[in-house]
């Protein structure tokens, strides 16, 4: 098995795999990628002369149409002399067909099977000055808000958290940019944004 190396191909080089049962948000990939650029190759296999995407085949759709719509190659696109746009792939030796439709499930799966600190997620979220391209949006914010709502105990007392209570948390909606503050620990009163209902 050969090692893998990295190409710069035309896109109309790629074939997608037969059978492909993954589907995409093409519209979210491509803010994605007109913020941070194309930055992952696609993996791919050859074949005959032309490249049949194993991973990537969301990303690929997206840059195609951003192609086919005329909008500027992103970063880390070339343009060639026809003016075609290359896009990189990693072209790897998997041993048959086999392996390769095994690692396209590998690829899509894998990434669901874990889950989030969200702790460490909502301090992710709130720090970051820019959500745009990310994928979280209005919706998102709220269930995050929701794990950090305060827990009672059965006469109806509220359980305090002794570290953060009282800390205020600011939150900025990843479509709009609207700042809002929370207390951690303390349940307030109810504020509605994008048509949600936020505890404040």
């Amino acid at each position: 098995m050969s090692e893998p190396e990295i190409r710069y191909v035309p896109l109309s080089a790629l074939r997608a795999s037969p059978g492909n049962p993954k589907s995409h948000s093409i519209m979210e990939l491509r803010r994605s990628i007109r913020r941070f650029g194309f930055v992952a190759p696609l993996i791919v296999k050859a074949v005959d002369g032309a490249y049949t995407v194993v991973a990537g085949h969301g990303r690929w759709e997206a840059i195609a149409t951003m192609r086919d719509e005329e909008e500027s190659p992103p970063g880390r696109i070339r343009v060639d002399a026809d003016g075609a746009w290359l896009v990189p792939v990693l072209v790897c030796d998997f041993k048959d067909d086999d392996e390769a439709r095994a690692y396209l499930l590998a690829d899509n799966k894998l990434t669901e099977t874990g889950g989030w600190n969200m702790k460490l997620l909502i301090d992710a979220v709130n720090t970051a000055k820019d959500l745009s391209g990310t994928g979280f949006k209005c919706a998102d914010i709220s269930v995050l808000m929701n794990a950090f709502a305060p827990k009672h105990e059965k006469d109806g007392s509220e359980v305090m958290d002794p570290v953060n209570a009282g800390a205020r948390m600011s939150n900025i909606c990843p479509e709009c940019g609207y700042e809002w503050f929370t207390k951690r620990g303390k349940r307030g009163r109810k504020a509605r944004h994008g048509g949600r209902e936020f505890n404040e």
